[in-house]
Order: structure tokens, then C-alpha cells, then sequence
């Protein structure tokens, strides 16, 4: 099965969604301290 992941960041809220084929939700997360370790490491 295929999946397709979207990621929406901005400077507030970042959040991960991982949906199928028929576009059905498989996860969404919101990866907070990923996303302030990328910043902090400046990439």
C-alpha cells in the first residue's frame, strides 16, 4: 500500500500527516522537538 506524507511547519505549529491511497489518515503528528532541533542546528 502506498502512503504519502505532508509536513506543515510554520513559526507557531508544525505537524506531520501520513495518509493512503484513498486518502484515509494514517497518523498525524506533531513533531515539535524534531523540528527545534533542525532550527537550532541550522538545517
Amino acid at each position: 500500500m502506498e502512503r504519502y506524507a505532508g509536513i506543515d511547519v510554520s513559526l507557531e505549529s508544525s505537524s506531520v500527516c501520513i495518509v493512503d491511497t484513498t486518502g484515509r489518515t494514517i497518523r498525524v503528528t506533531f513533531p515539535r522537538l524534531f523540528i527545534q532541533g533542525a532550527l537550532e542546528s541550522g538545517g
